[in-house]
């Protein structure tokens, strides 16, 4: 007994129908345009804090927000990666309505590669930029002293059994204090811009710009009125605290003449929510005490 067996053929210009419209969503589907719209904004956020992260870690110190902008560059991820598959699949749309000539199949692939191979090495790079600070300040802060024109030595000592007068808190970013205090004759404020802090003297209307090498982000200023030596001269101890660049603060002493005559980059040990600024009365003059813990002080008092 005898069959035929019969093949159905497609017709001969069915793929020649078809194939410019798979070329012309081949690139959004071997590119992945929602997907890779998705990652970027992730990568791009969470390698910045990742590398922050690790350049602090490295330097053995750590921004007091480092942690708090990781968690929160967490939280934001899934919202910033659905606004980008969103972008994506508009993109991919749009693609696909106006992309008219016919790119070769291996050219598209190629294109796919090259841009997670881009995504990758601006990661990388971010993560490297995340770092900055962190590195930028630790650079900043070689030599820690960079004025002393008062001949001030740093000591490492206890609380003294004599009186002590503690500072007082004249900025304060979060806690919207901006007040001024006494020098001499004269009131002087403080106010932070990007570069350092702007000092004004308020009588003599005379200004002073305090560089903050290694302290970025002022958050807090502590102040208060000393004699420098046993002349009686007036000069006002301050101390900056830092919201980023690895937990340090910057202490000056600014004299009555309106000028700089100390300025030191110190690593943090005390709680910035206190106030870790105080003098102590001397046979030399004010001593300057930085510290919270009676049992840990740095005491600064001239030669």
């Amino acid at each position: 007994m005898c069959s035929l067996q019969y093949a159905v053929l497609p017709p001969l210009n069915s793929g020649v129908r078809r194939h410019p419209l798979m070329l012309r969503t081949s690139l959004s589907r071997l590119v992945n345009v929602p997907v890779f719209c998705a990652l970027v904004p992730v990568v791009w956020v969470l390698s910045y804090e990742l590398g922050g992260q690790a350049a602090g870690a490295v330097v053995g110190r750590q921004s007091s927000t480092s942690g708090l902008a990781l968690g929160f560059a967490i939280m934001l991820s899934p919202f910033l990666g659905a606004v980008g598959y969103a972008v994506g699949w508009g993109v991919q749309w749009l693609v696909a309505r106006l992309y008219k000539p016919a790119l070769p199949l291996h050219l598209v692939t190629m294109l796919g590669a090259a841009c997670y191979l881009g995504l990758s090495t601006a990661a990388v790079i971010n993560w490297h930029r995340g770092g900055e600070p962190i590195y930028a300040a630790d650079k900043a802060a070689t030599p820690r002293v960079l004025e002393n024109t008062a001949h001030l030595h740093r000591t490492e000592t206890t609380s003294p059994e004599g009186d002590t007068s503690v500072a007082r808190r004249v900025y304060d970013y979060l806690g919207k204090i901006d007040e001024s205090i006494p020098l001499g004759e004269d009131q002087v404020s403080f106010k932070p811009v990007r570069d350092g802090i702007v000092v004004t003297f308020h009588v003599s209307g005379r200004s002073l710009m305090l560089s903050t090498p290694g302290v970025d982000y002022i958050i807090t200023i502590d102040a208060i009125s000393m004699t420098l030596d046993a002349e009686d001269r007036k000069s006002l101890a301050v101390l900056a605290t830092g919201r980023a660049t690895g937990n340090r603060d910057l202490l000056a002493v600014i004299s009555e003449k309106q000028d700089l005559i100390y300025l030191e980059l110190l690593d943090r040990f005390w709680d910035f929510r206190d106030i870790p600024l105080a003098i102590t009365r001397t046979v030399r003059g004010d001593a300057i005490l930085v510290g919270s813990d009676p049992n840990r002080l740095l005491a600064f008092a001239p030669l």
